[in-house]
Formats: C-alpha cells, structure tokens, sequence
C-alpha cells in the first residue's frame, strides 16, 4: 500500500484561485492552494492507493475562543478553519485535515492586537507530533509513504521549524528501520512562483527532494546525557509555567520509563555499532523491550499535545516553549531501543546462560552487518574472523566451560600465564566482543558454543556504556 501525504502550511484561508502546474506536468489545475494541483499530478500516475492534504493552520489565523478554564478550543478552531476551506473550495474529492500549530508573535485580529507566546521550537513538536501520527510510522511499517511538505503560503518566520519537523520525522523512520528499506520512499519539500493575481498566468510549482538521512548514531553518548534529557525540566523551557503542573505527574513517570530505556538502549546501540553481538543476547547485559520503546514513543507524543495545549489571558495566547532538540533526541533514541533488539529476533538465535550460543548462530550477525548499513561492514569482516578461529578449536574441545584463554594456552596459541598488558576494552571490540579473557567456550554436538564469564560483566557492562 502506497500513500501520499501533503502538509500545506497556511497564512490564510481566503487565497483567490490561480491556475498551477507542477513542475513539467503535461496539465495545469486552477485552485487556491497548491497542494490540490500537487496531489492531482502525483496521484495521476496510479503509483498511489491513497492520498491526504493536511493543512498546517497557527492558531493566530482566527480570533481566538475559549473552551473551559482559560484554554482555547482547539477542535472549535479546526471545525472552523476546515468550515471555511469548504466554503472555499468546495469541490475537492482528496482527505483533508486541520492541524492547529502554536503561533508565535503578534496578529491585528479583527482590529484588536493579540499577542501568541510560543516559540517555533514548539511548532516544529506540534508538526513533528502530526506527521508522525498521520505517517503511521511508529506501528505501521509495512505501507510505503511519500510526503511532501509545501511552504508555497504562510508566513516565512515558520518555514524552518517546518523544515526540521520534515527532516526530523525522515530521522525517526530510518532508525525504526536502521537501514532496511523505510517506511518513507521519499520526502519533498514544494514552492511556487510568486503569485499574481488577476492575471491568467501559470504559476509553476517546484518539488525538491529533502536533504534528510538517516546515519547510524545514537543521540545520547552516556549516562548524565540521558539523566538530564529525561528531566521535564529540560524538556520544556517554560521551567516555572503553573500550567506544566497539569501533566508533571504523568510527565515525570513517563520520562522515568525512558530514562530507563534510553540506558538499555545505550549498551544495545554501542554492542550492535561497534561489533560486540554476543552482547545483545546476554539478557544480563542487555535488557530491552521493543514494544516499550514503542509504547513510550507513543506516550510522549501524547504527553507533549497535552503540554501544547494553549492558554488565554485576556488578548494572550500562550504554548509552553518546548526544547525540540531534545524532543527530537528521545525520539530517535526510542526508534533505535525498537529496532536494534526486533532486529536481532529476526535472526531466531536461541540462547540462555546454560547452554551459551552457538558459533555458527552468532555468525548470522555477519549478514545482518552486511545488509544493514555500509559502516557496518567491517563488523561482518571481523566477526567472521574471529567465529574462524574459535571453530579450530573445536577438535579436542571439553564439554565443559572454559575461557578462550585457557582454550588457547592449552592449544600454545599463546604462552601460558602470558600477563593481559594490553587495553582490555580495545581488545574487546577488536576482537568482536569475544576476547579472550571474556568469553568462555564449551563443546556439544560437534558444535562450539559461547557466552560470556560471570566474573567479567560488570566490567564488559562499562564498555558497553563507554566505548571510547
């Protein structure tokens, strides 16, 4: 199933209608707003089974009403806007939607100043929360989706916070993917000549392929890092704002979930970044819940609405200044604690503290570094080297645990009592997780089976946090 989704910011609702063409289509399309010519060219191929304009409307375009305790009524002002669009253009067949965006600044609104406090780092979450959602990426990954965001309208101070939600939201589904194919095919941003009305001229409008990837990092590189992205407190920049005192009890416990999440996801990323894939089947190493990771995306998607939620004082709107960066951090952060580890089930290695994993099992990782990401190949080279040498052993191998070590002083591979002089942590990841003094191997069935000593995971747990 293939889907087009057209975000259209609006300045306005009252646009008089023009005629467009999309870039060298063979038809033009007179309309107000020129995602309904964008929607009309792209679905003209057949390529799409479903289309859907989604209109990104600040809410300083209409007087502001109140709802009940001082906070605007936002499904008033969506019903609203979306009456006036139909009034309009009455005559458009594609799914459309209004999405209210925090607006910031001051507006003459029917001839009263009003004034909005917010900030565009709070209009890219709102469009990021929305394009999320409506993109279904999160649950949905077996649909192919092409998004294009046209600032062909509205005012030029909310096109960047527009532009980062766009690319935050690629980031997001490449790493729910981390590097098979994505749930977005492609992403454009869309733009028109200027526009002269009253004259029956073509207005050209312009598609352009987004600049956003998806590369392999995780946002958070230690424990303090995380610790303090996953504070309210740092989240929103409102520190003293009475209002956050409405979600702070929801927020803390939602933020503690992730902070425990982020940790697990920190070993699992710099296990499965730098090589170490034994690690991500040591439950005593590694404890991540995909599914958690999912459901705690979810939640703080709903927990930052809530915080969006505007206020009225008088003629002031307010919306909580959010910090997007970080916004944007937990996010991604999230997508690869989901990923990373429903990546490794893929592969249906059994494994438990008993029985260890078998080499050849472990071995599956060097396909998946191969098909995954480019930086990663190297991992595949020398995990296969590695697994190479640890089957020689296998002639003459006992049943019963030992560390490679021993393995290889019994074999003279190395002199006996040869002192560990070396950096442990850089052997550890040179040697793909499984250096000597570290991993412990047994024989059973003709085959070798690995896992690591009890008496080294604390250890090999700080390697893990901390790489470098």
């Amino acid at each position: 199933m293939r889907k087009l989704v057209v975000y259209q910011l609006l300045g306005q609702i009252k646009y008089s209608p023009v005629l467009f063409r999309v870039e060298r289509s063979d038809r033009t399309y007179r309309s107000r707003f020129s995602s309904y010519a964008i929607a009309h060219h792209l679905t003209s191929s057949g390529h799409y089974d479903e289309c859907e304009i989604r209109f990104l409307a600040p809410i300083s375009l209409l007087r502001p009403e109140e709802c009940t305790e001082s906070w605007l009524d936002l499904e008033r002002f969506k019903d609203r806007v979306r009456s006036e669009l139909k009034d309009v253009e009455p005559d458009v067949t594609w799914k459309s939607e209004v999405v209210p965006l925090p607006a910031f600044g001051r507006y003459k609104i029917d001839s009263e100043i009003w004034e909005f406090a917010s900030s565009p780092d709070s209009v890219a979450a709102a469009a990021l929360v929305d394009m999320i959602s409506s993109s279904g990426v999160l649950r949905e990954r077996g649909r192919r989706l092409s998004v294009v965001l046209n600032v062909s309208t509205g005012h030029n101070s909310y096109i960047p916070p527009l532009v980062e939600a766009l690319k935050a939201l690629v980031v997001i589904d490449g790493a729910l993917s981390v590097g098979r194919e994505a749930v977005i095919e492609e992403s454009k941003y869309a733009t028109t000549d200027p526009v002269l009305y009253g004259m029956d001229v073509e207005h050209i409008v312009y598609l352009r392929d987004s600049p956003a990837r998806f590369f392999l990092d995780y946002p958070f590189k230690d424990r303090d890092s995380i610790d303090g992205a996953c504070n309210l407190r740092w989240l929103l920049r409102d520190r003293d704002d009475g209002a956050l005192n409405n979600v702070s009890d929801v927020a803390d416990a939602l933020l503690y979930r992730i902070r425990c999440l982020l940790i697990e996801g920190l070993k699992a990323f710099n296990a499965f970044r730098y090589g170490a894939p034994l690690a991500l089947l040591d439950r005593r190493l590694v404890r991540l819940d995909p599914q958690e990771a999912l459901r705690c995306a979810e939640d703080l998607l709903d927990l930052i609405v809530a915080v969006l939620k505007p206020n009225l004082s008088g003629n002031i709107v307010s919306v909580p200044d959010i910090d997007f960066a970080h916004f944007r951090s937990l996010l991604i952060a999230l997508a690869l604690c989901a990923s990373i580890p429903l990546a490794v089930s893929s592969l249906g290695i059994t494994n438990s503290q008993e029985n260890g994993v078998a080499v050849d099992d472990l071995g599956k990782f060097a396909q998946l570094y191969e098909e995954r990401l480019p930086e990663l190949k190297l991992n595949s080279r020398i995990l296969q080297r590695e697994l190479n040498d640890i089957n020689s052993y296998l002639p003459g191998m006992g049943a019963e645990w030992q560390t490679l070590k021993a393995v290889q002083e019994s074999r003279r591979t190395i002199r006996r009592g040869t002192p560990y002089l070396s950096d442990q942590k850089r052997n550890f990841y040179a040697h793909a997780g499984l250096s000597k003094n570290e991993a412990e191997v047994r024989a059973a069935a003709g085959r070798v089976f690995l896992r690591y000593s009890e008496k080294r995971l604390k250890e090999i747990e700080s390697w893990l946090m901390k790489p470098w």
